[in-house]
């Protein structure tokens, strides 16, 4: 991908797990998989009720400068503090770079 386009820093995140005091697994600090150039492309977004409450998603599509190996949609991408969660990994090319679908979450 053309280096013009990836005008955002982004970092994949990894949920992380670890014990309390009395034994019990509780999610711990988030693990920084990779950080890397990107482009973001909105996709639209939906708006519904569910349990009498207005949801609302907004979507959209990262493409990555380059590829990313080990990237699934149990990881999330963080955008200045802004996250979005990873519905897609999409392989472009022979690993040349990655596409990722995401949600943003707290719409």
């Amino acid at each position: 991908m053309p280096a013009g386009p990836c005008d955002r820093l982004i970092t994949i995140q990894s949920a992380t797990e670890t014990q309390n005091a009395r034994g019990e697994v509780v999610p711990g600090t988030p693990a920084i998989v990779a950080t890397v150039w990107a482009h973001k492309v909105p996709l639209g977004g939906l708006e519904g009720e569910a349990a009498r409450q207005l949801q609302a998603t907004a979507a959209y599509r990262w493409e990555l400068r380059h590829y990313v190996p080990g990237i699934t949609a149990k990881m999330w991408v963080d955008e200045r503090g802004v996250q979005f969660d990873i519905n897609e990994v999409k392989e472009i090319g022979r690993r040349v770079t990655l596409h990722l679908g995401t949600t943003q979450r707290g719409v």
